[in-house]
């Protein structure tokens, strides 16, 4: 049997499965352990920092978000270390063959609603980690319990779990859309609950992360 520490299953009793997958590292990180990779804790750090480029709400444009992640130092108060080695989450395809190019409800399309596939580290993130839904059900059928906040509302900050400020909006990926890279990219709405893709100029919210597991680090003496 795997003894987890208490305040992880807290967690679990109030957002699903996120124990089995979501560890709080302490100072401002959460590690995924089925995607092996570490989120910043507040899922609008942008505007908690003001960042360059950023509107008042924290939103960039493709470019700017990309160059703000590439150069992002994030201070670990608890190993007290510099994290220097941040990128925007991927979305790979779920198929062998390639992106489908299909809008689907039912999670079978990297286009659409109910993706739970590791394949996209946001949407894994928003469905299967935090337990929110979108809109639509895999049958068609229309939710009310909807969205980041999972009351059915656009916009705002919402706590959930470990998360701080997950916004209600629409998250850029670092993948670009591979018809037309120079001028789309992937995207997550964490509103409506789905996957697309965005135009570069457009501004959207920004959630960094970075590979691997900040416990392994271990400093040196």
């Amino acid at each position: 049997m795997t003894l987890r520490p208490l305040h992880l299953l807290c967690a679990c009793c109030c957002a699903g499965s996120l124990a089995a997958a979501v560890h709080d590292r302490g100072g401002g990180l959460l590690y995924d352990d089925v995607l092996k990779i570490t989120w910043l804790q507040d899922a609008n750090y942008a505007r908690t920092v003001k960042a360059p480029h950023a509107n008042a709400e924290g939103a960039l444009d493709w470019n700017a978000a990309s160059a703000w992640v590439e150069g992002l130092v994030y201070h670990d108060r608890v190993r007290n270390v510099d994290w220097d080695d941040w990128r925007l989450p991927r979305v790979r395809p779920l198929a062998d063959s390639g992106f489908s190019g299909r809008f689907r409800l039912d999670g079978s399309s990297d286009e659409g609603y109910n993706i739970v596939s590791p394949k996209s580290e946001l949407a894994y993130m928003f469905h299967v980690n935090l337990g929110r839904h979108g809109y639509y059900r895999p049958d068609g059928q229309e939710r009310t319990d909807f969205g980041a906040g999972g009351d059915g509302k656009w916009g705002g900050s919402h706590d959930v779990g470990p998360v701080r400020n997950l916004m209600a909006v629409i998250y850029w990926t670092g993948t670009s859309e591979a018809l037309n890279p120079e001028r789309n990219a992937w995207m997550f709405d964490t509103y409506w609950g789905f996957q697309n893709f965005y135009n570069k100029w457009d501004k959207l919210f920004v959630w960094p992360v970075r590979d691997g597991d900040v416990a392994a680090y271990a400093p040196t003496r």
